[in-house]
C-alpha cells in the first residue's frame, strides 16, 4: 500500500478496525534525506484480519510538476500528460 506521509496513522487506524490485526514493524530513517529528516516512517508493516501488508511512504513533495510528451519533468506543459494534440 502506497500512502502520502500517513503511513504509520493510517496503519493504526486500520488496525483499530478490525480483529486479529496489529502494526508489526515501523521502519524509520536512520538520517536525514533528500525527501525527508531522520525518524521519518519509510515502512509500516501491519496485520488486518491475518493478511500481513506493507504501507511505504510515498512523499509527493510538488504536486504542480508534470511530465511533459517526452517524460521529462515540466512546470508548465502545454497540455495534459497523456493526451495528444489535434
Amino acid at each position: 500500500m502506497w500512502f502520502d506521509g500517513q503511513a504509520e496513522n493510517a496503519a493504526r487506524f486500520y488496525v483499530s478496525l478490525l480483529p486479529d490485526s496489529r502494526i508489526e514493524q515501523v521502519t524509520r530513517a536512520p538520517a536525514d534525506t533528500p525527501s525527508g529528516p531522520a525518524g521519518m516512517v519509510l515502512t509500516v508493516a501491519f496485520k488486518l484480519s491475518g493478511l500481513r501488508l506493507v504501507g511505504h511512504i510515498i512523499q509527493v513533495r510538488d504536486q504542480k510538476r508534470h511530465v511533459s510528451e517526452n517524460g521529462a519533468p515540466s512546470e508548465d506543459p502545454k497540455e495534459p500528460p497523456g493526451s495528444s494534440a489535434p
